[in-house]
Protein backbone atom coordinates (compact mmCIF):
# COMPACT_ATOMS: atom_id res chain seq x y z
CA UNK A 1 0.00 0.00 0.00
CA UNK A 2 2.70 2.43 0.88
CA UNK A 3 4.60 1.48 -2.65
CA UNK A 4 1.15 2.50 -4.28
CA UNK A 5 0.64 5.83 -2.16
CA UNK A 6 3.75 6.67 -2.78
CA UNK A 7 3.58 6.15 -6.95
CA UNK A 8 0.23 7.66 -6.92
CA UNK A 9 2.33 10.38 -5.33
CA UNK A 10 4.98 10.57 -7.85
CA UNK A 11 2.63 10.34 -10.60
CA UNK A 12 0.92 13.52 -9.31
CA UNK A 13 4.02 15.25 -8.62
CA UNK A 14 5.15 14.70 -12.25
CA UNK A 15 4.12 17.76 -15.05
CA UNK A 16 1.78 15.23 -16.86
CA UNK A 17 -0.26 14.27 -13.48
CA UNK A 18 0.08 17.88 -12.61
CA UNK A 19 -1.69 18.35 -16.18
CA UNK A 20 -4.52 16.41 -16.14
CA UNK A 21 -5.37 17.44 -12.09
CA UNK A 22 -5.47 20.97 -13.12
CA UNK A 23 -7.56 20.51 -16.52
CA UNK A 24 -9.70 17.71 -14.34
CA UNK A 25 -10.70 20.10 -11.51
CA UNK A 26 -11.35 23.02 -14.39
CA UNK A 27 -13.65 20.66 -16.22
CA UNK A 28 -15.34 19.47 -13.00
CA UNK A 29 -16.07 23.77 -11.38
CA UNK A 30 -16.96 24.51 -15.03
CA UNK A 31 -19.84 21.93 -15.22
CA UNK A 32 -20.29 23.07 -11.56
CA UNK A 33 -20.63 26.38 -12.83
CA UNK A 34 -22.27 26.06 -15.63
CA UNK A 35 -25.35 24.14 -13.46
CA UNK A 36 -25.68 27.18 -10.62
CA UNK A 37 -25.69 29.38 -13.40
CA UNK A 38 -28.77 28.45 -14.67
CA UNK A 39 -29.67 27.02 -11.42
CA UNK A 40 -29.97 30.85 -10.37
CA UNK A 41 -31.59 32.21 -13.06
CA UNK A 42 -34.42 30.16 -11.68
CA UNK A 43 -34.66 30.24 -8.17
CA UNK A 44 -36.10 32.78 -5.63
CA UNK A 45 -33.78 35.30 -3.97
CA UNK A 46 -33.17 33.40 -0.88
CA UNK A 47 -32.86 30.14 -2.24
CA UNK A 48 -29.70 32.17 -4.31
CA UNK A 49 -28.63 33.85 -1.32
CA UNK A 50 -28.34 30.16 0.31
CA UNK A 51 -26.28 28.58 -2.71
CA UNK A 52 -24.01 31.79 -2.80
CA UNK A 53 -23.25 31.45 0.81
CA UNK A 54 -22.66 27.71 0.89
CA UNK A 55 -20.34 28.12 -2.49
CA UNK A 56 -18.40 31.00 -0.46
CA UNK A 57 -18.25 28.82 2.27
CA UNK A 58 -16.46 25.69 0.55
CA UNK A 59 -14.46 28.20 -1.36
CA UNK A 60 -13.00 29.22 1.70
CA UNK A 61 -12.35 25.93 3.19
CA UNK A 62 -10.97 24.69 -0.17
CA UNK A 63 -8.57 27.68 0.25
CA UNK A 64 -7.81 27.52 3.47
CA UNK A 65 -6.96 23.57 2.83
CA UNK A 66 -4.42 24.46 0.06
CA UNK A 67 -2.40 27.17 1.44
CA UNK A 68 -2.03 25.20 5.00
CA UNK A 69 -1.19 21.96 3.33
CA UNK A 70 2.19 21.77 1.53
CA UNK A 71 1.09 18.61 -0.69
CA UNK A 72 -1.37 21.14 -2.38
CA UNK A 73 0.90 23.74 -3.01
CA UNK A 74 1.51 22.82 -6.81
CA UNK A 75 -2.34 23.48 -7.28
CA UNK A 76 -2.52 26.97 -4.72
CA UNK A 77 0.86 28.67 -6.16
CA UNK A 78 0.59 28.91 -9.71
CA UNK A 79 -3.59 30.49 -9.50
CA UNK A 80 -1.85 33.90 -8.45
CA UNK A 81 -3.85 34.11 -5.25
CA UNK A 82 -1.61 36.85 -3.81
CA UNK A 83 -3.38 40.36 -2.58
CA UNK A 84 -2.53 43.23 -4.60
CA UNK A 85 -0.86 45.18 -1.54
CA UNK A 86 2.09 47.27 -3.40
CA UNK A 87 0.66 47.47 -6.77
CA UNK A 88 -3.20 48.21 -6.44
CA UNK A 89 -2.45 52.02 -7.04
CA UNK A 90 -1.05 51.09 -10.62
CA UNK A 91 -3.99 48.37 -11.33
CA UNK A 92 -6.13 51.61 -10.54
CA UNK A 93 -4.26 53.90 -12.80
CA UNK A 94 -4.52 51.29 -15.27
CA UNK A 95 -8.10 50.61 -14.96
CA UNK A 96 -9.49 53.53 -17.26
CA UNK A 97 -6.94 53.03 -20.20
CA UNK A 98 -8.07 48.92 -20.07
CA UNK A 99 -11.93 49.75 -19.70
CA UNK A 100 -11.53 52.36 -22.64
CA UNK A 101 -9.81 49.61 -24.67
CA UNK A 102 -12.43 47.13 -24.58
CA UNK A 103 -14.86 49.48 -24.98
CA UNK A 104 -13.55 50.86 -28.54
CA UNK A 105 -12.66 47.38 -29.41
CA UNK A 106 -16.31 46.66 -29.01
CA UNK A 107 -17.26 49.53 -31.40
CA UNK A 108 -14.75 48.00 -33.87
CA UNK A 109 -16.38 45.07 -33.63
CA UNK A 110 -19.82 46.36 -34.30
CA UNK A 111 -18.25 48.69 -36.85
CA UNK A 112 -17.41 46.00 -39.02
CA UNK A 113 -20.05 43.93 -38.23
CA UNK A 114 -23.78 43.80 -37.42
CA UNK A 115 -23.61 42.93 -34.15
CA UNK A 116 -22.55 44.70 -31.01
CA UNK A 117 -21.46 42.25 -28.62
CA UNK A 118 -22.48 43.49 -25.12
CA UNK A 119 -24.45 43.23 -23.95
CA UNK A 120 -25.88 40.02 -24.76
CA UNK A 121 -30.09 39.44 -25.29
CA UNK A 122 -29.70 36.33 -22.82
CA UNK A 123 -28.23 38.75 -20.20
CA UNK A 124 -30.73 41.90 -21.45
CA UNK A 125 -33.66 39.19 -20.89
CA UNK A 126 -32.31 37.91 -17.40
CA UNK A 127 -32.09 41.52 -16.08
CA UNK A 128 -34.94 43.26 -17.46
CA UNK A 129 -36.96 39.99 -16.12
CA UNK A 130 -35.92 40.08 -13.06
CA UNK A 131 -38.42 42.66 -11.65
CA UNK A 132 -37.89 43.69 -7.77
CA UNK A 133 -35.84 41.02 -7.77
CA UNK A 134 -33.15 42.59 -9.99
CA UNK A 135 -30.29 42.76 -7.23
CA UNK A 136 -30.09 38.85 -7.74
CA UNK A 137 -28.79 39.35 -11.06
CA UNK A 138 -26.86 42.38 -10.98
CA UNK A 139 -24.88 40.66 -7.75
CA UNK A 140 -24.38 37.54 -9.37
CA UNK A 141 -23.05 39.07 -12.63
CA UNK A 142 -21.04 42.05 -10.63
CA UNK A 143 -19.05 40.02 -8.14
CA UNK A 144 -20.02 35.98 -8.58
CA UNK A 145 -19.39 35.69 -11.80
CA UNK A 146 -15.81 37.62 -12.01
CA UNK A 147 -14.14 35.79 -9.24
CA UNK A 148 -15.71 32.32 -10.08
CA UNK A 149 -14.73 32.77 -14.15
CA UNK A 150 -11.32 34.40 -13.26
CA UNK A 151 -10.55 31.35 -10.76
CA UNK A 152 -11.17 29.12 -13.79
CA UNK A 153 -9.91 30.51 -16.74
CA UNK A 154 -6.68 32.84 -15.74
CA UNK A 155 -6.18 31.35 -12.62
CA UNK A 156 -6.74 26.93 -13.33
CA UNK A 157 -6.57 26.73 -17.11
CA UNK A 158 -4.08 28.87 -17.04
CA UNK A 159 -1.80 27.66 -14.75
CA UNK A 160 -2.66 24.24 -16.16
CA UNK A 161 -0.88 24.73 -19.31
CA UNK A 162 1.87 27.21 -18.82
CA UNK A 163 4.40 25.12 -16.60
CA UNK A 164 4.49 22.74 -20.10
CA UNK A 165 3.75 25.58 -23.27
CA UNK A 166 4.74 28.42 -21.71
CA UNK A 167 2.88 31.66 -20.42
CA UNK A 168 1.83 33.05 -24.14
CA UNK A 169 0.52 29.81 -25.87
CA UNK A 170 -1.48 29.40 -22.17
CA UNK A 171 -2.78 32.49 -22.25
CA UNK A 172 -4.21 31.91 -26.01
CA UNK A 173 -5.78 28.43 -24.63
CA UNK A 174 -7.47 30.19 -21.64
CA UNK A 175 -9.18 32.79 -23.91
CA UNK A 176 -10.10 30.30 -26.17
CA UNK A 177 -11.58 28.33 -23.39
CA UNK A 178 -13.11 31.53 -21.89
CA UNK A 179 -14.80 32.59 -25.93
CA UNK A 180 -16.29 29.16 -25.75
CA UNK A 181 -17.51 29.15 -22.45
CA UNK A 182 -19.65 31.66 -23.19
CA UNK A 183 -21.37 30.38 -26.05
CA UNK A 184 -22.19 33.09 -27.80
CA UNK A 185 -20.93 33.80 -31.49
CA UNK A 186 -21.56 36.95 -32.59
CA UNK A 187 -19.94 38.06 -29.21
CA UNK A 188 -16.72 36.04 -29.93
CA UNK A 189 -13.82 38.63 -31.22
CA UNK A 190 -14.88 40.86 -28.50
CA UNK A 191 -14.89 37.99 -25.64
CA UNK A 192 -11.54 36.92 -27.52
CA UNK A 193 -10.28 40.53 -26.93
CA UNK A 194 -11.50 40.52 -23.02
CA UNK A 195 -10.21 37.14 -22.41
CA UNK A 196 -6.71 38.37 -23.73
CA UNK A 197 -7.02 41.03 -21.55
CA UNK A 198 -7.97 39.73 -18.51
CA UNK A 199 -5.03 37.01 -18.93
CA UNK A 200 -1.98 40.17 -19.59
CA UNK A 201 -3.64 42.00 -16.22
CA UNK A 202 -3.28 39.09 -14.28
CA UNK A 203 -0.20 37.90 -15.12
CA UNK A 204 1.19 41.61 -15.08
CA UNK A 205 0.07 42.05 -11.52
CA UNK A 206 0.94 38.59 -10.52
CA UNK A 207 -2.30 38.48 -8.87
CA UNK A 208 -5.97 36.87 -9.95
CA UNK A 209 -7.43 39.84 -7.96
CA UNK A 210 -6.33 42.39 -10.29
CA UNK A 211 -8.25 40.30 -13.26
CA UNK A 212 -11.23 39.87 -10.71
CA UNK A 213 -11.35 43.46 -10.29
CA UNK A 214 -11.30 44.51 -13.99
CA UNK A 215 -14.06 41.74 -15.00
CA UNK A 216 -15.90 43.20 -12.44
CA UNK A 217 -15.67 46.86 -13.54
CA UNK A 218 -16.54 45.28 -17.03
CA UNK A 219 -19.39 43.17 -15.94
CA UNK A 220 -20.62 46.47 -14.45
CA UNK A 221 -20.73 48.55 -17.04
CA UNK A 222 -22.84 46.32 -19.20
CA UNK A 223 -24.81 45.91 -16.26
CA UNK A 224 -25.54 49.56 -16.33
CA UNK A 225 -26.32 49.62 -19.98
CA UNK A 226 -28.88 47.71 -19.87
CA UNK A 227 -30.03 49.43 -16.67
CA UNK A 228 -30.62 52.14 -18.44
CA UNK A 229 -31.96 50.94 -21.48
CA UNK A 230 -29.29 49.58 -23.56
CA UNK A 231 -30.43 47.09 -26.22
CA UNK A 232 -28.52 43.40 -27.13
CA UNK A 233 -26.31 43.09 -30.24
CA UNK A 234 -27.74 44.06 -33.60
CA UNK A 235 -30.60 46.12 -32.35
CA UNK A 236 -29.81 49.10 -33.55
CA UNK A 237 -28.28 50.50 -37.04
CA UNK A 238 -26.31 52.96 -35.84
CA UNK A 239 -22.40 52.08 -36.74
CA UNK A 240 -19.23 53.99 -35.45
CA UNK A 241 -17.13 55.11 -38.36
CA UNK A 242 -14.25 52.05 -38.54
CA UNK A 243 -10.99 54.94 -39.47
CA UNK A 244 -12.56 56.99 -36.54
CA UNK A 245 -12.54 54.01 -33.66
CA UNK A 246 -8.65 52.63 -35.09
CA UNK A 247 -7.90 56.20 -34.23
CA UNK A 248 -9.29 56.10 -30.96
CA UNK A 249 -7.92 52.73 -29.97
CA UNK A 250 -4.28 52.89 -30.58
CA UNK A 251 -3.10 54.86 -28.62
CA UNK A 252 -5.54 54.14 -25.68
CA UNK A 253 -4.10 50.28 -26.15
CA UNK A 254 -0.55 51.97 -26.13
CA UNK A 255 -1.30 53.25 -22.97
CA UNK A 256 -3.12 50.44 -22.00
CA UNK A 257 0.17 48.35 -22.78
CA UNK A 258 2.38 50.82 -20.55
CA UNK A 259 0.15 50.65 -17.53
CA UNK A 260 0.77 46.90 -17.91
CA UNK A 261 4.53 47.20 -18.52
CA UNK A 262 4.78 49.11 -15.41
CA UNK A 263 2.32 47.13 -13.66
CA UNK A 264 4.64 43.80 -14.22
CA UNK A 265 8.07 45.58 -13.15
CA UNK A 266 6.65 46.36 -9.75
CA UNK A 267 4.77 42.89 -9.48
CA UNK A 268 8.48 41.67 -9.87
CA UNK A 269 10.11 43.74 -7.07
CA UNK A 270 7.79 42.90 -4.81
CA UNK A 271 7.18 39.50 -5.21
CA UNK A 272 10.39 38.17 -6.82
CA UNK A 273 8.07 35.84 -8.81
CA UNK A 274 6.50 37.83 -11.61
CA UNK A 275 6.91 36.07 -14.85
CA UNK A 276 8.71 37.93 -17.52
CA UNK A 277 6.15 38.64 -20.02
CA UNK A 278 7.75 40.53 -23.15
CA UNK A 279 7.77 44.11 -21.27
CA UNK A 280 11.05 44.51 -21.56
Amino acid sequence: MRQCGASARQVLGSWPGRLATRVALFVVLLGLYGETNALVKRLHPVAVLIVVLAAALCATALYAHFRSHRSCASIYRPLRMRSLAGSGGLILRALPWLVLSIGLFGMLCRSLTSHSASPSPALVEWINGSGQDMIVPVVWIVVVAPIIEEILFRGILLSAFEEVLGLWPSVLISTVGFVVAHSDPAAYPQLAFIGAVFAIVVVSANSLWAGVLLHAVNNAIVTLVILTGGQPGGASNDHPDVQTVVVLLLPVAWMAWRSMRRLAIASRSISNAGPEIGFQ
